[in-house]
Formats: structure tokens, C-alpha cells, sequence
């Protein structure tokens, strides 16, 4: 089951909230622990009447094939995407926003201000939201004082996987602290074309920040439908070698389907307004160096943009074998991010 298929259960449990959806213009790189983010261009706040703080997390768009067609020149058009991730706490919890970045400036060098932003209709005040950012650079940080709903729990403690060549320790302790959390902390991006990868990177710093300071069991990007524990994540990202690579280690989600033939796939580069990535093939005792090129062209493509188009080839590490870059077989089972995906097919 994916996050998409829970949906329905989560959309009827309050009247829905006014969030703030915020728009960031990027720079041209990846940043590193002590670069500001100066160099971003200014911002684009739009308000918007949507599901709940616990139906919102749910939602994830499929444009199949989108980036595919995408050009340099077009992407000024590209359409915004709405990321979030959500960050289960083990207590109730009011963060001092003061203490948080503080930590988070010993983190990455780098300070962000914040300001209370009140939710419309939260009568019982159980809601936290915060702007945080400057002028140029802001995302939405809510702490709320309730559980995920019971759906996305299920969810979220039945299908950890493989994420991004590591596998990730999920045992009955890890299960229960999830299912018996008692508030979450919901953080949310807009990015497109223009400005990823870096709103997911801000995303990723904030991250990184609760993980390690605060009783938070884990997190789960909506859009790699996946769940991981605080002390995976801090077992392998490090802010002194934080790269494109920690990005997608963070972010994305290998999916491997066994069905008459074998089948890797990607779920998460929307939140870097990419393509996901597939590949189909027949030997399972290729697997291992089928991940890793599934895991290379998409760090290639978080580094450096919407650089891969149909008829492009790539080599995997360690083998000779050619690959183009063809159109994705579509399967309703294992719907693809709002920008489609890329298929590699082995030419010889």
C-alpha cells in the first residue's frame, strides 16, 4: 500500500486548515555547512485552503512523463510542488524555536530567523506554525500536539525496505515507539524547476537538526513513501560531508518488484522536480550493480538538474554494459512522482 491509497481514511478527520505554501528560487549549486543562502533569489508566498495538517501529508500528484519533455527554456513554466515530511515525537513537545537554532547554527554554520504564523481555525491551540527563513529563503515548521493518523502509521511501520544501498534496522522496539508516538512535527516546502534542489536541502538541515536534538522517532518523506529512524539517518549523513548523495540517502526510496521479471525504481526525486528513475531486468544476481546506477544517474541528476533526456546513454560502475535513457512503463501499483520517470534499457 501507498501513501496515496490512504487518503481517503485521512481526509475526513477535521475541517480543513489554511496553510501557507512557499516558494523558493535557487542558486546553482549544492550548499555546504557554513554557506548562507544569500544567494538565492527572493521569495513567493501563496496561501491555499487544503485537507488537514493529517490529510495533507497524504497527497502526491503523478504528471507521468512530465520532465521528459521538459527543455531549458521551459522551465520557467515548470509547475510548483508541494514536499513535506512529517517527524513523529515520542512526547508532547512545545519547541523553544530559540534553542532549536541555535543547535541548528552549530550544525551548519548558518543562522535562520522565525516568526509565529497562527493556523486559522486551530481553536484548541494545538498547532504551532512557524515562517522560518528570511526574505529569500522560507519553509513552514508546524509541531502539533496530536498523533499522525492511524492509516499512515500503519503504513509507515509495515514497509521501511531498503533505502538507498543501506539497509535500515526497523525492529518490534522501532515499530512500537512509531505507533505509540504522541505528536509529530510536520515540516513543508514548495519548490520547481527554477530553485531545486534547494528547498529540499533546507528541508534536509531541519531534518538532520531534530533528529539529533529532540525526541523524534524517525521521518517520513511523503513523496519516497518511506519511514526512517532518527538513528539510521545520523549513522550515515554527516553536516561536514552533507552532498548531493545525502540528498538522496535522506529523500529517496529504492523499490525493488519481483514479477515474472525484476524491477528497480525510484520514489522521492519530485522533491528535486526530477524524474524518478527505473530499470527492468531478467538476472537477480545483477541487483546490486543495477541499484547502484539507479542510485548514480539520480544523485548525477540532484547535482546537476534535468540534464538526462530520452536517447541519453550511461555505463554503470564496474561493468561494461551500455544503458539508454528510455519512456517508463507505467503501473498504477507504484504510481511515480508529479515528474514521471526515466527508464534505462540495456543496449549491449
Amino acid at each position: 500500500m501507498v501513501f496515496s491509497e490512504a487518503r481517503a481514511e485521512a481526509e475526513g478527520f477535521e475541517p480543513s486548515l489554511g496553510q501557507y505554501v512557499v516558494g523558493m528560487r535557487r542558486s546553482s549549486k549544492i550548499l555546504h555547512r557554513g554557506q548562507t543562502l544569500s544567494t538565492t533569489f527572493p521569495i513567493v508566498i501563496e496561501t491555499y485552503e487544503g485537507p488537514n495538517i493529517q490529510g495533507s501529508v497524504l497527497l502526491q500528484g503523478n504528471i507521468v512523463g512530465f520532465l521528459n519533455r521538459v527543455k531549458k527554456t521551459a522551465r520557467a513554466t515548470a509547475p510548483d510542488v508541494t514536499c513535506r515530511t512529517v517527524l513523529p515525537l515520542r512526547d508532547h513537545l512545545w519547541i523553544d524555536m530559540n534553542e532549536f537554532f541555535n543547535k541548528y547554527r552549530s550544525l551548519w554554520g548558518d543562522v535562520l530567523p522565525f516568526k509565529e504564523s497562527p493556523v486559522p481555525g486551530d481553536i484548541d491551540q494545538r498547532i504551532k506554525r512557524f515562517v522560518v527563513g528570511d526574505s529569500q529563503n522560507r519553509i513552514m515548521l508546524s509541531v502539533v500536539d496530536h498523533p499522525l493518523p492511524d492509516s499512515l502509521v500503519s503504513l509507515l511501520s509495515d514497509a521501511p525496505g531498503t533505502y538507498a544501498l543501506q539497509t535500515m534496522k526497523f525492529d518490534e522496539s522501532d515499530r512500537t515507539q512509531l505507533r505509540d508516538h504522541k505528536a509529530h512535527i510536520m515540516i513543508e516546502i514548495t519548490t520547481n524547476a527554477n530553485n531545486a534542489p534547494i528547498p529540499a536541502q533546507i528541508m534536509a538541515w531541519v531534518t538532520l537538526c531534530l533528529t539529533r536534538f529532540y525526541p523524534v522517532t524517525g521521518y517520513a518523506p511523503q513523496s519516497a513513501q518511506s519511514y526512517r529512524t532518527s538513528e539510521w539517518v545520523n549513522s550515515l549523513i554527516t553536516p561536514d560531508k552533507f552532498d548531493a548523495a545525502s540528498l538522496f540517502i535522506m529523500f529517496c526510496n529504492h523499490h525493488m518488484v519481483r514479477n515474472g521479471e525484476n524491477w528497480i525504481h525510484t520514489h522521492g526525486m519530485e522533491q528535486f522536480c526530477l524524474p524518478d528513475v527505473e530499470v527492468y531486468f531478467d538476472d537477480q544476481a545483477r541487483y546490486p550493480e543495477l541499484l547502484e546506477l539507479v542510485s548514480d544517474m539520480s544523485i548525477y541528476m540532484i547535482e546537476n538538474g534535468p540534464v538526462m533526456a530520452l536517447g541519453n546513454t550511461t555505463q554503470s560502475r564496474g561493468e561494461d554494459a551500455i544503458y539508454r535513457v528510455v519512456e517508463p512503463r507505467i503501473d498504477p501499483q507504484h504510481p511515480y512522482g508529479r515528474f514521471g520517470a526515466l527508464g534505462l534499457k540495456r543496449e549491449h
